[in-house]
């Protein structure tokens, strides 16, 4: 019985090497692919080729977890943690490529400015990317206490959480944040400058290209999905850095 069981155990981390490797595949086969135009089949052939065989695998895991957890040796742990690791991460693929292929209907409120940034502090707070270390100049206060827009709230806390996750990411030891807002031409700029440790010419020129990404565990899909959230909205997401001194994000918005 034991043999049976380390058994299953090397036959589901061989599956989850092949599904790792296939999903790197269509991972290089998308970025070539000018903008996305087929997203939707090559997420539908990732859902059929991954759903059960991933269903399988993290099946597989919960039993030997549970059967051999007190027997494995230090390989074999490692082994374990490679599965989780692997399945965590296809997951993390298919659920970002789920969003970004998503059509989704805006769903426009009028907020304001300041209260709705300080909220998104606040949700920013309680995540896993957040750096207590990071002094944050809430600028937006000075100059934006009653201005007002016309945006989907949870969209837009969707790409203001991730601009300050990445200065965080950006800051590891600590560093400055700046936050402000401007008005200019019937539009309002959003600015999130920090002093961390920027990008290189080629990192900032694919930027907002899925699944490039220089961030070990990163899907590249998050300031993508930023930028299409801002397009959808009638505005644009611009971003500036230099290696050593810093990212400016800026996402400005039409006032309605």
């Amino acid at each position: 019985a034991s043999y049976v069981r380390i058994t299953v155990f090397f036959l589901v981390a061989v599956l989850t090497y092949f599904f790792s490797q296939r999903i790197r595949k269509l991972e290089v086969k998308m970025k070539s692919q000018e903008r996305l135009v087929s997203l939707g089949e090559v997420v539908s052939t990732i859902a059929h080729e991954i759903r059960n065989p991933l269903a399988s695998i993290s099946g597989s895991v919960e039993l030997i977890q549970k059967q051999l957890a007190e027997k494995l040796n230090e390989k074999q742990r490692k082994m374990m943690n490679a599965v989780v690791d692997e399945s965590e991460r296809i997951k993390g693929i298919f659920s970002g490529l789920l969003d970004y292929s998503r059509s989704s209907e805006l769903h426009l409120e009028e907020v304001k400015v300041t209260p709705f940034l300080d909220e998104v502090f606040l949700l920013m707070s309680h995540q896993h990317s957040f750096n207590p270390n990071v002094k944050v100049d809430a600028l937006y206060k000075n100059k934006s206490k009653d201005v007002k827009l016309k945006i989907d709230p949870e969209q837009m806390k969707q790409v203001f959480m991730n601009l300050i996750a990445n200065a965080y990411e950006a800051m590891p030891d600590g560093g400055r944040l700046k936050v402000s807002v401007k008005s200019a031409n019937g539009s309002l700029s959003l600015l999130f400058e920090d002093n961390g440790v920027g990008m290189d010419r080629k990192t900032l020129n694919s930027l907002f290209l899925p699944f490039k990404t220089t961030k070990p565990n990163g899907t590249g899909l998050g300031l993508a999905q930023a930028y299409k959230i801002v397009s959808q909205h009638g505005g644009h997401l611009a971003i500036q850095s230099k290696k050593g001194k810093g990212t400016k994000a800026e996402v400005i918005l039409p006032r309605n």
